[in-house]
């Protein structure tokens, strides 16, 4: 039975009926993996994480919206970037993108403790205030 993977080796955003058990996939990226997907109200766009790595694999985040075709079994027509990382070198940016209730905002996550160096560092008090 051939299941619906990403075995391509790239994780992307699926969408699953639930009365058929037919897993679709929305986005189809082969290189950056996309996560922690939110749906807009309206069902029809999502936004989602679309991660970038450096040399270090420690992923910064991108936040992408995407818009879907008007037949859903085919993947996203359109995706456009909301919000990006400082630069191509850092390993922080934005995470955990989720819609308003009314859908006209979207919040996220933002790591600003290594905002200065843009460099991720594991050993740091995150409780400290700064």
């Amino acid at each position: 039975m051939n299941e619906p993977s990403d075995e391509g080796g790239c994780d992307n955003i699926w969408r699953l009926d639930l009365n058929s058990g037919v897993a679709t996939p929305l986005t189809t990226e082969p290189y950056r993996f996309i996560g922690n997907a939110h749906w807009h109200p309206d069902g029809r766009r999502f936004v989602a994480v679309k991660w970038h790595t450096t040399t270090r694999s420690i992923p910064a985040g991108e936040i992408w919206t995407f818009m879907l075709d008007d037949d859903p079994t085919k993947p996203v027509v359109n995706s456009t970037r909301l919000v990006g990382r400082p630069s191509s070198l850092t390993q922080i940016g934005p995470e955990e993108p989720f819609y308003s209730s009314d859908g006209a905002y979207v919040y996220y996550s933002q790591n600003v403790v290594d905002g200065a160096t843009g460099v991720f560092e594991y050993s740091k008090d995150p409780h400290s205030g700064s």
